[in-house]
């Protein structure tokens, strides 16, 4: 007879301290500590997450309350990983995640708005919904249904069936959401400029719409959202929240983690806490963003979204790489043009040789 397994429940592993930082990471520190709005400007290896870290570490320490400190990072993945680390080296419990991604953080608000209302839930459409959606529409145009389609002249209508065409039709069609461009402009806009397609896929957008708006239709169905636009919802509700009223959500301390892969949307988000008495520290690198087909503005950070009028603080010690290693990367990086201006890529390596 074949025994029965056995399950074993393990501790998980101590959270990893955080390492010594060097002058210029513990400057960055020191500003936050004293309530100074902060951007921090670092190439890769310079400790820009572990500053973040620290910031919003040091902080709880210092007295702030761990429900009020929030630390925002653009994928799901590695704000999992920094909510984990977080947490290990806060050893508290908070009523919401210690890090989040700013849609998360955009959706949290919008569920409180329509909890203190009295009002259905919003639900998020994800995006496998969204290319449901417009495979759906475009299905439908492929069999003739439905007003036709006026496609530009370059484009054959084999692509329509597309899956690679379908995620093209929806970046553009979210950015323009998250600019506030609806379908009639993004129309006018395409005429205006010899744009076809803008003026092909507004006609998509309009019957997308539609199609949203239809789902929500029902008295007990709440708000469905766009990714593209929940980030600016959350800030429009915010700045328009009573600021009396105790359900408003809001946080003393917001770090943003790779800033440079923030949107228009995120940077008005930011601006909005801030001025309802939120510390900000913003830390990225424009050099090396990779989301600017999502809408991401790669420098929009360096003056804080308009909140720091100063220079940035620069993170002068790389300790990814040692002096050999740095010296062939540095010349590299040089060849390579990017939203920045490579000054800050002049740093001093700390890092192992190999």
């Amino acid at each position: 007879m074949a025994s029965e397994p056995v399950v074993r429940l393990v501790a998980p592993a101590a959270p990893q301290p955080l390492p010594p930082l060097d002058t210029h990471q513990e400057a960055a520190v020191r500003a936050v500590l004293a309530g100074e709005p902060t951007v921090v400007l670092g190439a890769p290896g310079t400790g820009r997450t572990t500053t973040a870290v620290a910031m919003l570490v040091e902080s709880v320490r210092a007295g702030v309350p761990a429900d009020r400190v929030v630390m925002l990072s653009p994928r799901r993945r590695s704000a999992g990983q920094l909510r984990e680390r977080v947490a290990g080296l806060l050893g508290v419990v908070t009523r919401g995640p210690l890090v989040r991604t700013p849609t998360s953080l955009a959706f949290s608000v919008l569920r409180t708005e329509a909890l203190t209302a009295g009002l259905p839930l919003p639900t998020l459409i994800s995006g496998p919904e969204q290319d449901m959606l417009l495979r759906e529409l475009l299905e439908g145009h492929l069999e003739g249904e439905g007003v036709s389609l006026a496609l530009p002249e370059d484009v054959p209508v084999e692509v329509l069936s597309q899956r690679a065409f379908r995620d093209e039709l929806r970046d553009l069609i979210m950015r323009a959401a998250e600019r506030g461009v609806g379908a009639e402009e993004l129309a006018g806009l395409g005429e205006r400029h010899g744009r076809p397609a803008w003026v092909f896929a507004a006609r998509l957008y309009r019957e997308y719409l539609d199609v949203v708006t239809l789902g929500a239709g029902t008295p007990d169905a709440g708000e469905r959202l766009d990714p593209g636009v929940l980030v600016e919802r959350a800030a429009e509700a915010l700045a328009t929240w009573p600021e009396q009223d105790r359900e408003r959500p809001g946080w003393d301390l917001v770090v943003v983690d790779d800033a440079h892969e923030a949107t228009q949307s995120v940077g008005a988000l930011v601006r909005v806490l801030a001025e309802q008495g939120a510390r900000v520290a913003l830390l990225g690198d424009p050099d090396v963003a990779v989301q600017t087909h999502r809408g991401a503005v790669p420098g929009a950070f360096l003056d804080g979204f308009g909140l720091v009028p100063g220079p940035p603080l620069v993170l002068r010690e790389g300790w990814r790489q040692g002096a050999a290693l740095r010296e062939v990367s540095a010349r590299l990086g040089g060849l390579v043009r990017g939203a920045g201006t490579h000054r800050h890529q002049d740093v001093t390596p700390r890092g192992p040789e190999p």
